[in-house]
């Protein structure tokens, strides 16, 4: 273990941290905890898991979101979640699966199954590529098949089998919940938990891009998220 850690990601774009709301988490999560860090580009094909992110913590190497957060919450002075109760505990495990297993599909869809949305998507992904050696041509090449990838995982889970309105519905049912659970001015209350890495990143994957529409809509104009993602973004120094 070393003081520093190096959190090896894709790329921050337009005002989200990073690209995907994982890495973004992570992120979120070190600087809540004020834990000194610095980033990395990777290629998610040479991680241990084959994704993105990995932690790097002296000689250990934690893949997956999760792990690296129950890691740091281990290794790293007073844990954010030290201060919840039983109950929060489960509630928190409950919110993390409801957003990343579930409101991470409407996001994909967003981004990778409207033809409007994957326009200026894309473009990043080139980005992120060209920064990892690939020459840009190439990487515009590869975009089609890469996008062929996520819809067929949308597809095999069972969203991209949605209409766009039937995906807004289920977005915001999703969004209700999270308002209706959300004690603010951080999830818990006045202190910041791991919990609320999770949750901003993901709201502000919604608000921080250039999407328009319903979903972006809400998140931006709910007075109880909106309040809630200022907050977090005063704790992380505007970020």
């Amino acid at each position: 273990m070393s003081e520093r850690v190096t959190l090896q990601r894709y790329i921050p774009g337009w005002e989200i941290l990073d690209l995907c709301p994982f890495c973004f988490k992570v992120e979120v999560y070190l600087k809540l905890a004020g834990i000194p860090y610095t980033t990395a580009l990777a290629d998610p094909r040479k991680a241990p898991k084959r994704k993105l992110p990995v932690l790097l913590d002296g000689d250990e190497t934690i893949p997956d979101s999760v792990a690296i957060l129950e890691h740091l919450e281990r290794t790293r002075g007073k844990p954010l979640d030290a201060f919840l109760s039983a109950r929060q505990r489960a509630t928190a495990i409950a919110v993390r699966s409801m957003v990343e297993e579930h409101l991470d599909f409407v996001v994909l869809y967003q981004r990778w199954q409207l033809d409007q949305n994957w326009a200026v998507y894309k473009t990043k992904f080139i980005e992120w590529a060209t920064l990892m050696g690939v020459p840009r041509f190439l990487a515009g090449l590869a975009m089609p098949s890469l996008r062929k990838q996520v819809l067929r995982v949308l597809d095999h889970q069972g969203m991209g089998r949605h209409k766009s309105d039937e995906v807004v519905t289920i977005g915001i049912r999703l969004f209700e919940a999270l308002t209706e659970l959300c004690e603010g001015p951080f999830f818990f209350g006045t202190q910041a938990s791991t919990v609320d890495a999770t949750v901003y990143a993901f709201l502000q994957s919604f608000a921080g891009v250039p999407f328009e529409g319903p979903l972006k809509d809400y998140v931006t104009t709910n007075a109880k998220l909106r309040r809630y993602r200022e907050h977090v973004q005063a704790a992380l120094g505007g970020a």
